[in-house]
Protein backbone atom coordinates (compact mmCIF):
# COMPACT_ATOMS: atom_id res chain seq x y z
CA UNK A 1 0.00 0.00 0.00
CA UNK A 2 3.03 2.38 0.27
CA UNK A 3 5.01 3.64 -2.58
CA UNK A 4 8.74 4.10 -2.65
CA UNK A 5 8.86 7.63 -0.46
CA UNK A 6 7.18 5.23 2.25
CA UNK A 7 3.89 6.93 2.00
CA UNK A 8 0.64 5.81 0.96
CA UNK A 9 -0.17 5.16 -2.57
CA UNK A 10 -3.17 7.19 -3.80
CA UNK A 11 -5.32 4.00 -4.80
CA UNK A 12 -4.98 2.35 -1.19
CA UNK A 13 -6.63 6.04 0.53
CA UNK A 14 -9.77 7.41 -0.16
CA UNK A 15 -8.43 11.12 -0.74
CA UNK A 16 -11.26 13.54 -0.39
CA UNK A 17 -10.43 17.27 -2.39
CA UNK A 18 -12.33 20.19 -1.06
CA UNK A 19 -11.84 23.80 0.10
CA UNK A 20 -13.56 25.30 3.20
CA UNK A 21 -15.79 28.24 3.37
CA UNK A 22 -12.92 30.24 5.34
CA UNK A 23 -8.93 30.42 5.93
CA UNK A 24 -8.17 28.51 9.07
CA UNK A 25 -4.78 28.01 10.89
CA UNK A 26 -5.44 24.37 12.19
CA UNK A 27 -8.26 21.50 11.91
CA UNK A 28 -8.38 17.59 13.23
CA UNK A 29 -10.55 15.32 11.86
CA UNK A 30 -12.60 13.01 13.99
CA UNK A 31 -13.60 9.37 13.13
CA UNK A 32 -16.43 8.10 10.60
CA UNK A 33 -20.09 8.60 12.10
CA UNK A 34 -22.61 6.13 11.81
CA UNK A 35 -23.27 7.83 8.54
CA UNK A 36 -19.54 7.00 7.31
CA UNK A 37 -19.36 10.76 7.05
CA UNK A 38 -16.41 12.49 9.30
CA UNK A 39 -16.41 15.33 11.53
CA UNK A 40 -13.41 18.01 10.72
CA UNK A 41 -12.82 20.70 14.05
CA UNK A 42 -11.18 24.41 12.26
CA UNK A 43 -9.84 27.08 13.74
CA UNK A 44 -10.29 30.10 12.01
CA UNK A 45 -7.26 31.98 10.96
CA UNK A 46 -9.19 35.44 10.82
CA UNK A 47 -11.67 34.97 13.78
CA UNK A 48 -11.18 33.80 17.20
CA UNK A 49 -14.28 30.81 16.24
CA UNK A 50 -14.16 27.18 16.20
CA UNK A 51 -15.72 25.46 13.09
CA UNK A 52 -17.41 22.26 12.59
CA UNK A 53 -17.76 20.59 9.40
CA UNK A 54 -19.27 17.76 7.79
CA UNK A 55 -17.53 15.73 5.68
CA UNK A 56 -20.16 13.67 3.31
CA UNK A 57 -19.51 10.27 2.49
CA UNK A 58 -22.01 9.20 -0.15
CA UNK A 59 -19.64 11.32 -2.87
CA UNK A 60 -17.19 10.06 -5.12
CA UNK A 61 -13.89 9.81 -3.31
CA UNK A 62 -12.44 10.34 -6.93
CA UNK A 63 -14.63 13.59 -6.75
CA UNK A 64 -14.07 16.63 -5.94
CA UNK A 65 -16.57 17.80 -3.21
CA UNK A 66 -16.07 21.89 -4.06
CA UNK A 67 -16.73 24.11 -1.08
CA UNK A 68 -17.39 22.61 2.44
CA UNK A 69 -19.77 25.22 4.23
CA UNK A 70 -19.06 24.81 7.96
CA UNK A 71 -22.07 23.33 10.06
CA UNK A 72 -21.54 25.41 13.07
CA UNK A 73 -19.78 27.74 14.72
CA UNK A 74 -18.96 28.07 18.15
CA UNK A 75 -16.28 30.33 20.62
CA UNK A 76 -12.88 29.84 20.28
CA UNK A 77 -10.05 30.85 22.41
CA UNK A 78 -9.19 34.55 23.13
CA UNK A 79 -7.16 34.99 20.73
CA UNK A 80 -7.19 34.23 16.77
CA UNK A 81 -5.32 31.45 15.72
CA UNK A 82 -3.71 28.43 17.47
CA UNK A 83 -4.39 24.80 17.51
CA UNK A 84 -6.90 22.28 17.19
CA UNK A 85 -6.73 18.44 19.22
CA UNK A 86 -8.74 15.75 19.28
CA UNK A 87 -8.67 12.85 21.83
CA UNK A 88 -8.18 9.28 20.55
CA UNK A 89 -11.53 8.43 21.11
CA UNK A 90 -13.10 11.85 19.65
CA UNK A 91 -14.91 12.90 23.20
CA UNK A 92 -13.22 15.71 23.81
CA UNK A 93 -11.34 18.59 21.51
CA UNK A 94 -8.74 20.78 23.46
CA UNK A 95 -8.28 24.22 21.62
CA UNK A 96 -4.89 26.16 22.63
CA UNK A 97 -3.88 30.14 21.34
CA UNK A 98 -0.45 31.82 20.94
CA UNK A 99 -0.87 33.59 24.64
CA UNK A 100 -0.64 29.69 26.09
CA UNK A 101 -4.59 29.36 27.09
CA UNK A 102 -6.05 26.23 26.69
CA UNK A 103 -9.63 25.65 26.06
CA UNK A 104 -10.96 21.73 26.47
CA UNK A 105 -14.70 20.45 25.63
CA UNK A 106 -16.86 17.93 24.72
CA UNK A 107 -17.23 16.90 21.16
CA UNK A 108 -20.91 16.39 21.44
CA UNK A 109 -22.17 19.78 22.96
CA UNK A 110 -20.78 21.69 19.76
Amino acid sequence: HADSTGLFSASSVRLRSFDLTIPVCSFDVSHLLDDDSLELFALSKKSKKLYKYKVPADSNPKDEIGVLPFQSEHKGNEFRGGNVLLSPHNRWIVTCSSDGSVAARLTGSL
